[in-house]
């Protein structure tokens, strides 16, 4: 089968095998970051282009990165004479390639080099009198443009265009011998709507320096936890997204995930993994030509399915992948990696939350989240709960266990969720670092939590 592909002005034609099982990406990405230092600008492009060829042999991918846009190489390639796997040898592998024809473009205007300048010199010069509180800080815009191609012998061809915008504010103060730090972090897909976030930056300055200036050590005890929606979003991401990325083999988890087991008795969760929502985690088509699909990963409270791969489709026995093949650049094979992972809103008011908890803490926001089957959490902005009422900010530890009993202590959830954006600071696994993703949820009830044993 002939393809044409024009790569931004590049026409390159390459010819598949006939019968054969294999397919060509081409991926450019382009990182434009602007810092301000001193009041004085610097700049940093970093670029990475080229084309990624794969071809299935004897049930298994072969791959091979080429750093430049040779259509004579991807044709030696596609030729290259290997014992290679035809249709017909793996009809049931085939059967889950969809065979998709898009073009995905978001026609929005790239800002000139003094419009970045004007919006970070707005963003400081509205924070200054904050700013100079803080030992350190710095303002950095991120602009991430992605442009793919994809091409397979079973007749796909998808063109996808994405471009993020973000602002980047770290902000660091020393207080006796504590050093407390946060980050003030915006995405969106039109520079226009950054201008918007100026007041919402100077909001979280203050409450950080109000936050460092009074935070005392919470004291050691069983504790209720109330989780901000942009934290609770870190969780199920961290704990349970990646807890279902298909290709970890454990088989353990894959047990689980066959039993549907019940994470919680008290209330109904459902935990989503879309590309239909959020800015920096949208994605309509993975890096093997799938339409992404919305993923039930968790659903009325049991583990529901695992997010995969063609490979690990076939492997797990779906019907059909599940859209989430992923891979920061060209360089990279396609693995299972979530998009835009959230848990859906509950029936309960926030007030109701506060409401129930006589001795608790809400975290605001955390340095740190790792986990899997167990979880750690380093809270950042937080604040300790008496009788229903926040009484004063806290400097709470490292917080671990066991991430299916973290769940199943969620008591109450709030009837809103929300979606959060990061420019840049995306997801690492398997040495591909700063993939775009997106998180949320609402607020929830933890019980029963140790804090400092």
């Amino acid at each position: 089968m002939l393809c044409i592909s024009e790569v931004k002005g590049i026409n390159m034609k390459f010819d598949f095998e006939s019968g054969s099982i294999s397919d060509v990406r081409f991926q450019n990405n382009i990182i434009r970051e602007y810092t301000l230092e001193n009041k004085k600008l610097k700049k940093n492009i970093n670029q990475k282009k080229g084309i990624m060829v794969r071809k299935f042999v004897d049930g298994l991918w072969i791959y091979k990165s080429i750093p430049e846009f040779n259509s004579f190489e991807v044709n030696r390639l596609l030729r290259q004479q290997t014992k290679n796997s035809t249709i017909r040898d793996y009809a049931s592998i085939v059967d889950m390639c969809e065979v998709n024809q898009d073009i995905i473009k978001f026609n929005f205007a790239k800002p000139s080099e003094q419009d970045i300048k004007e919006l970070l010199f707005e963003f400081y010069e509205y924070n200054e009198e904050y700013l100079k509180k803080c030992s350190d800080f710095l303002i950095k815009y991120v602009e991430q443009a992605e442009y793919k191609e994809y091409y397979s012998s079973w007749g796909t061809s998808i063109k996808q265009e994405y471009n993020h915008f973000g602002i980047i504010i770290d902000i660091e103060i020393g207080i006796d011998n504590n050093l407390f730090f946060d980050e003030f972090n915006i995405c969106f897909n039109d520079f226009k709507q950054l201008k918007e976030e100026v007041k919402a930056s100077n909001l979280f300055i203050k409450q950080f320096l109000q936050y460092s200036k009074n935070a005392v050590d919470i004291r050691s005890g069983e504790y209720d936890l109330i989780l901000h929606p942009k934290v609770s979003g870190i969780f199920v991401h961290e704990c349970i997204g990646h807890f279902a990325e298909a290709d970890f083999n454990d088989e353990n988890i894959k047990e689980l995930f066959k039993r549907k087991l019940k994470i919680n008795n008290f209330i109904n969760i459902d935990i989503v993994d879309s590309g239909n929502k959020g800015i920096s985690g949208a994605l309509l088509y993975d890096d093997e030509g799938i339409k992404k699909k919305d993923v039930y990963i968790v659903k009325d409270s049991r583990l529901n399915e695992e997010l995969t791969t063609i490979m690990e489709a076939h492997t797990l026995k779906y019907n059909n992948s599940t859209g989430n093949a992923r891979a920061v650049d060209y360089l990279s094979k396609p693995i299972p990696r979530m998009t835009t992972t959230y848990m859906k809103a509950g029936t309960y008011n926030v007030n109701e939350l506060y409401e129930g908890v006589k001795t608790g803490i809400y975290i605001k926001t955390v340095k740190r989240c790792n986990g899997h089957f167990y979880y750690s959490v380093t809270p950042n902005m937080a604040y300790e709960i008496k009788n229903g009422e926040i009484i004063r900010p806290v400097i709470v530890p490292t917080i671990c266990g066991r991430s299916l009993s973290f769940l199943n202590r969620i008591t109450a959830i709030s009837d809103e969720t929300k979606i959060y954006d990061s420019i840049k600071n995306g997801c690492g696994k398997s040495g591909q670092n700063n993939l775009p993703v997106s998180f949320g949820g609402p607020h929830i009830l933890v019980n029963n939590i140790p804090i400092g044993y």
